[in-house]
């Protein structure tokens, strides 16, 4: 049986497919494989030996922080990122960075070197953030207009600090279509820290959906 669409369900077809490209693919490879058989066949009591033996201490914590430090401070403002994957890589950087901090401020340190050094981490981490995440978002838009634009398809960027995106497309009349794109990108959009999503059908169009998005601030220490 040969199935046949209208014109507005191909119309959402090609919307979803576009974002999950977008949004979606772009960390299939940064997801970490499965356990083998072998690897989850060990005997209980030597996993427990093997893991008690490998658990990172503050020690190892502190030498994370001075790695991603310079990582920080590696980071170029001006980068020219021409996929997605690219930006997301800084945003996993802040992700550790996050977790190290996070370790380390509730873990016991008697060295008041490294207590003043994991306070000049934070502040560090924080000033990155506030200076960073704005000029991702707006690179993000840039990057996701480039890969949409042949499908009739507009990102635009606005508000206080580049936290609002915007998207234009004519399926966007529809609400199911709304619905079902921003919920695939809301994660990605989350994790950018962007504050609202406005979906429109036509570029002047006065009465549009918009969803508030719960992200945490850009100075906020989060995994």
């Amino acid at each position: 049986m040969k199935l046949k669409f209208n014109d507005t369900q191909l119309g959402c077809i090609t919307l979803v497919v576009l974002i999950i490209v977008i949004s979606v693919a772009v960390d299939y490879c940064s997801k970490p494989s499965k356990e083998t058989a072998a690897e989850t066949t060990q005997p209980v009591e030597k996993a427990k030996t093997d893991t008690a033996s490998q658990a990172p201490n503050a020690h190892d914590y502190l030498g994370k922080m001075s790695y991603y430090s310079r990582e920080l401070d590696a980071i170029d403002p001006k980068a020219e990122y021409s996929e997605i994957a690219d930006i997301n890589d800084v945003i996993r950087l802040f992700s550790s960075c996050a977790k190290t901090y996070i370790y380390l401020s509730g873990t016991e340190i008697n060295d008041p070197v490294s207590k003043k050094d994991l306070a000049l981490f934070k502040a560090k981490l924080i000033a990155v953030q506030k200076k960073e995440f704005p000029i991702l978002r707006k690179k993000y838009v840039s990057v996701a207009s480039e890969k949409v634009w042949e499908n009739n398809m507009e990102v635009h960027i606005g508000g206080a600090n580049n936290t609002v995106i915007e998207f234009i497309n004519g399926d966007f009349a529809d609400h199911k279509a709304i619905k079902e794109s921003h919920a695939l990108i809301l994660d990605e959009l989350t994790d950018l820290r962007f504050k609202r999503a406005n979906y429109k059908w036509i570029p002047h169009d006065d009465e549009f959906t918009y969803y508030t998005i719960d992200s945490p601030k850009d100075t906020e220490i989060k995994e």
